[in-house]
């Protein structure tokens, strides 16, 4: 079943779909088993936030299933490819039904919303700090 996650755990999932995906880097934020529920919501993802092509990220897909550590599970491509399609799909048509238009709620870079985040926690701690007024007045 789709689980809903993080909008940055859904992230950094959905660049192993990306075209430019470093596979042995990414698989590290995948799960052990491929879900085609959960890789339609990453494609979902990637179509409305990086603006990604369907097309692409299948191939990014077939690359990703052939490549360790998910060659081994023997997944059959084809109907694996099918039902990520038609979850993809159902998400299409929630978004039509509920007259949803969707829009990019993404951030690029999280890390660097990671450390932004930081900075506004650290600041929240020691308060917020009034910028001095200016008091001089020119005189002619």
């Amino acid at each position: 079943m789709f689980q809903f996650q993080s909008r940055e755990v859904t992230c950094r999932q959905a660049e192993a779909l990306r075209p430019t995906a470093n596979h042995a880097f990414i698989n590290s934020y995948l799960p052990a088993d491929l879900d085609p529920k959960r890789m339609g919501g990453l494609m979902y993802h990637n179509r409305i936030n990086h603006q990604c092509t369907v097309v692409e990220q299948c191939s990014q897909l077939v690359k990703l299933l052939d490549s360790a550590p998910y060659r081994e599970k023997n997944y059959d491509k084809g109907e694996f490819l099918t039902q990520t399609l038609e979850s993809m799909e159902r998400l299409d048509a929630i978004d039509a039904a509920l007259d949803i238009k969707p829009c990019k709620t993404c951030f690029d870079n999280w890390d660097e919303v990671n450390q932004l985040n930081q900075q506004i926690d650290i600041l929240s701690l020691v308060g917020r700090k009034e910028p001095e007024a200016t008091t001089g007045s020119t005189q002619n």
